[in-house]
């Protein structure tokens, strides 16, 4: 429930954060319920633009690159995920402070972002076996480089 509630927090601030006038959905909340962190590495719902990369603005891509950074620092101890996760979260939301992307690019980021949030959030609640969801989302944020410029 907590997950679900989140979700929709962050759906609500992807909304007002980077200047969308439009409204639109960022999350299903029973898709959030029922997420799978074994799921496919690549985001479902992404597209390239036209076969070719979108654009992001620099503030993003810094973002992206915090994150990998702390990811890679992570010393493997199911005691620290806890806080890699809090730093993470600190660095995933200040990609939505610092958004100015526009039109199908910043709706092409919302697809790669919404699902990075779940896989922060399981590496909080994790307990055990913690470095297997912090090698996952390590994965993610490789493919960041596979949508975005």
């Amino acid at each position: 429930m907590r997950v679900t509630i989140l979700f929709l927090t962050l759906g609500l601030l992807l909304h007002t954060s980077c200047g969308q006038e439009k409204s639109h959905e960022h999350a299903d909340a029973d898709a959030v319920e029922s997420h799978d962190h074994h799921a496919a590495i690549a985001p479902e719902e992404i597209q390239l633009n036209n076969g070719e990369k979108w654009v992001a603005n620099k503030e993003t891509t810094d973002g992206i690159k915090r994150l990998q950074s702390l990811a890679e620092g992570y010393s493997g101890q199911d005691v620290d995920a806890a806080h890699l996760a809090e730093d993470m979260l600190v660095a995933y939301q200040e990609i939505f402070d610092k958004c100015t992307m526009k039109g199908e690019a910043h709706e092409q980021l919302h697809h790669y972002l919404m699902p990075l949030g779940a896989h922060l959030e399981e590496i909080k609640a994790c307990t055990t076996g913690c470095g297997e969801h912090v090698q996952h989302v390590q994965a993610y944020l490789n493919t960041y480089f596979t949508y975005f410029q």
